[in-house]
């Protein structure tokens, strides 16, 4: 508990690794799964899962139901979402 402690009100950074939540579950090609995240404060399940299982079907679909009980973390979710599939946003930095 202290690690949560530390992090401060509004959890913004998940404290468990990235998980593939459809590990154990029996997929195949043009199956659509839904699956509900509950307080996870951050995307990485949801990267984790969608590389995974995509990788390997093409035609898999993932309809990803997040429920979060602060609106930061929400919104955040949100924003990060919305900024990976914006194919009109430039990448800039210095590399």
């Amino acid at each position: 508990m202290d690690k949560l402690n530390e992090i401060g009100f509004a959890n913004f950074w998940s404290v468990v690794p990235a998980y593939n939540i459809l590990t154990d579950q029996k997929i195949s090609d043009g199956e659509c799964k839904n699956i509900l995240l509950c307080g996870t404060n951050d995307i990485n399940h949801i990267l984790k899962t969608t590389y995974t299982n995509c990788v390997n079907f093409k035609e898999l679909k993932l309809n990803y139901f997040i429920h979060e009980p602060k609106k930061e973390n929400l919104a955040r979710v949100l924003l990060f979402l919305h900024l990976l599939h914006d194919r009109e946003i430039s990448i800039r930095g210095n590399f």
